[in-house]
């Protein structure tokens, strides 16, 4: 048996529920902590920062402007990022509004919008962040405060979506006016990493077809090109699904692509709201709402590989993923690096209020159950989802939701391809923010593999014109442990407990795993680590003396233990005697 000194991490903990919530936090705080003043700030954007932080997105304060913040895993502004408040993105003239994002792949980040700088009408614009927060500047770059035109056609240029190019720059796409109201296009873009456009100065034109194309969404091939989905008014009387493949130039992919996109769905009435995600073999799915049935929505998918192709068991028309009673709304996908997808969605089947709902495909169209998994079935109603990878093949889903009953709230869950839902996690969703008044329109990223870190609008300081954008982060216990595993893991009870001097905690593992074991005061804290290493197979006897992480002495009083490795945590009290 082996005695080893250990250690702990910052979390949020409900005493007495074996809910883990906001770890590694050392500038995380309950309920998540301000990245914005309080100034009509809306919408935020996020990614992953590739170095286990994140960086956000918004716009907002008293001229409508664009903000930015990277945060460090334990939730500090990251060096060179201004600490007081946020970056200023720009606050050009006129309306800046809907930045969306994408990494530099250095810590940096691409940041696009849609900007009525000029005019009455919106133009997209971008600029360049490096990973200090500083605009980027090789020597070459076109970059200049508040940022460079992507897109000036005439009319407006609406509701921009970007990917990384898998270079440094990034593809832009957006809905296109120049044509006039009723006549909105497809354009995109290439960007590099200092300000050029990559393709044809206005833009490739993805589709022109007539009448209305709206609601581009788009998702990098690998390659550095992208698949760019819409949704589709051709007909003239109803909204289908359209998809295009462009190249890393710009141009049409071969095979069996054709000119103003193809038709993913054309079924019967319309489909609308599109997204994306890779399938991991060079191709993509797509999700969409879908009213084919007349009566009520539903969510809909379809698979195509990288030469336009729709494989083997995979219907035309798409794959039925819930037709649930009543209707289903705002779907959302991404990919759960085994070549199948996950989607999730809000949900009203049981005709009284809303759910969330997610189902996960295969590459060969299996799905979990008919009409998919609960993520959330608590009272009241649970909407607009968003999901991200956890980076061990499974999913986080997040969710405003108002089981509260007067105002809505932040939460999250966590699935597996098997449909599990975290075990550490209450079955209907983990709370983020419980904070007064009403917190809104969430998104998640992956920070580091099963731990995401969240973003929303939060209004608990009064109303629309102190909004706020608040961040919190969350991690899980991984799903994937063979239950043989589990049932020879095994932490002990603190021994003795109430405790004068050392107290020792068992742990015996079925194999070798890095063990994090940790001493938390009851704010959650973290006071002392008592393990933070590689331990091998067998049993362990972990001990603390009282000692804090300075040196000093802990006061007397009630103290949390917590002990993890993959797959496994447990947290216990401890009492500390005089």
């Amino acid at each position: 048996m082996q005695r080893l000194r250990f250690s702990f991490l910052y979390l949020s903990i409900w005493i007495g529920l074996t809910v883990v919530m906001i770890p590694d936090a050392r500038c995380w705080v309950p309920n998540g902590q301000a990245i914005s003043p309080n100034a009509t700030n809306y919408k935020p954007f996020i990614i992953s920062d590739g170095a286990s932080g994140t960086i956000v997105t918004w716009y907002g304060g008293s001229g409508s402007d664009i903000f930015a913040q990277r945060l460090r895993s334990d939730g500090s502004t990251a060096q060179g990022w201004p600490s007081a408040g946020p970056l200023t993105v720009c606050d050009a003239t006129g309306l800046q509004e809907q930045p969306v994002m994408v990494s530099d792949l250095a810590g940096g980040a691409l940041i696009f919008w849609q900007d009525a700088r000029n005019g009455s009408n919106y133009d997209i614009f971008g600029q360049h962040i490096g990973s200090a927060g500083e605009v980027f500047g090789s020597g070459v770059s076109n970059w200049v405060a508040s940022g460079i035109s992507i897109a000036g056609a005439a009319g407006n240029q609406y509701v921009p979506a970007a990917v990384s190019d898998g270079s440094g720059g990034a593809i832009v796409v957006w809905q296109d006016g120049r044509l006039g109201a009723g006549n909105y296009e497809i354009y995109a873009q290439r960007v590099d990493g200092d300000g050029n456009r990559l393709w044809a100065p206005a833009g490739v034109p993805v589709c022109v077809a007539t009448n209305n194309q709206i609601n581009p969404t788009i998702v990098a091939d690998g390659t550095g090109g992208a698949f760019i989905a819409w949704q589709d008014y051709r007909k003239g009387t109803e909204y289908d699904i359209y998809v295009q493949h462009l190249n890393s130039s710009g141009v049409l992919v071969g095979g069996s692509w054709v000119a103003n996109g193809l038709g993913i769905c054309t079924a019967s009435n319309s489909q609308f709201y599109p997204t994306l995600a890779v399938d991991g073999a060079g191709g993509a799915f797509i999700t969409w709402q879908d009213f084919r049935s007349g009566t009520d929505n539903h969510i809909f998918a379809q698979r195509v590989s990288g030469s336009g192709v729709v494989p083997t068991n995979w219907p035309a028309n798409g794959t039925p993923v819930c037709q649930a009673q009543y209707s289903q709304y705002y779907p959302v996908v991404v990919g759960d690096g085994l070549g199948g997808a996950f989607i999730a969605w809000q949900d009203y089947r049981t005709g009284i209020t809303n759910h969330i709902f997610a189902q996960h495909l295969t590459a060969q169209n299996v799905g979990l159950v008919a009409d998919g998994v609960p993520i959330s079935l608590a009272s009241n109603g649970q909407f607009s989802p968003q999901i991200a990878s956890d980076g061990q093949h499974g999913a986080f889903v997040t969710w405003y939701d108002s089981r509260s009953g007067s105002t809505n709230d932040i939460y999250v869950q966590r699935v597996n391809e098997l449909g599990r839902l975290n075990p550490s996690w209450d079955s209907n969703g983990l709370p983020v923010c419980l904070a007064t008044n009403t917190q809104q329109f969430p998104v998640v990223a992956t920070s580091t593999p099963g731990t995401a870190t969240l973003t929303w609008q939060d209004l608990r300081s009064g109303g629309p014109t102190t909004a706020a954008i608040f961040a919190a982060q969350a991690t899980v216990i991984p799903l994937a442990v063979e239950d043989g595993d589990r049932a020879k893991a095994a932490v002990g009870a603190p021994r003795p407990n109430p405790s004068y001097g050392t107290a020792y905690v068992q742990l015996t593992l079925p194999h070798a795993a890095f063990v994090r074991a940790e001493v938390l005061d009851l704010s959650g804290r973290r006071v002392a680590t008592l393990a933070s290493e590689t331990i091998s197979p067998g049993t362990h006897s972990l001990s603390w003396d009282g000692s804090l992480a300075g040196g000093r002495r802990a006061s007397p009083g009630v103290y949390l233990v917590r002990v993890k490795w993959a797959g496994f945590e447990r947290t216990q009290r401890i009492v500390r005697l005089q």
